[in-house]
């Protein structure tokens, strides 16, 4: 009886494993057809800097709809070099069985820093955050994209050289570093408040001792 039992058992558990494949498999194959004419000629995927362990396709649902949009990040060399490349992000979306791009945004620079999304303005649906690195000294552009009417339109940006996503129970706040000589930096927290982001005092008392061990461990 038992034995019986575990047979059974074991079938259903490779019919299940068959079906996550075939799924697996069905989407890895629509993803490669969403890319084909959608990114520019002679552009490859790329990967961001930040969030750690992300890749250059995304799958995010913007609007709440149980249907994932698909983020898809590349990168277009420059001709000529050191010139900087052009680093894009692109939407597609599925429409009535169809993929089609709803959005695309770019920037020259010299490295993605960060792709991923965040609800920095606290009203339940995330934003997407492009960060592109335009040089050593000048650091990163930020440009913070929010969904509305079937789109993502730009809601603010921010410069910085480094920056941290911080969480309490209310807010998403932006820890920006922003370089003053050498390794020391200027340090601001901001979050939303309706309109635009402002520093965050509470946030920033609750970051500072991360902002004062980075210093303390410079001159020691």
């Amino acid at each position: 009886m038992r034995k019986a039992m575990f047979i059974s058992l074991l079938a259903v558990f490779l019919n299940v494993c068959v079906m996550v494949i075939a799924a697996e498999e069905t989407v890895n194959e629509d993803i490669s057809k969403i890319m084909n004419g959608l990114i520019p000629a002679n552009a490859f995927l790329v990967s961001p800097d930040q969030p750690a362990s992300t890749g250059p396709i995304q799958l995010i649902d913007f609007d709440d709809d149980e249907e994932k949009e698909v983020i898809i990040n590349y990168k277009l060399e420059a001709e000529q070099q050191p010139s900087p490349s052009q680093y894009g992000a692109i939407i597609v979306k599925q429409v009535k069985g169809e993929w089609k791009k709803v959005w695309e945004t770019s920037s020259q620079g010299v490295g993605l820093d960060y792709s991923g999304v965040a609800d920095i303005t606290g009203d339940g649906t995330k934003e997407y955050l492009f960060g592109v690195t335009i040089g050593a000294s000048a650091g990163n552009i930020l440009e913070v994209f929010k969904w509305e009417s079937a789109s993502l339109n730009k809601l603010t940006k921010v410069s910085y050289h480094m920056m941290e996503l911080l969480r309490n129970q209310e807010d998403v706040g932006l820890a920006v570093w922003r370089r003053y000589i050498a390794d020391t930096y200027f340090v601001d927290v901001l979050t939303w408040d309706g309109q635009q982001l402002v520093h965050d005092d509470e946030l920033y008392d609750q970051y500072y001792p991360e902002i004062e061990k980075y210093h303390n461990d410079q001159i020691t």
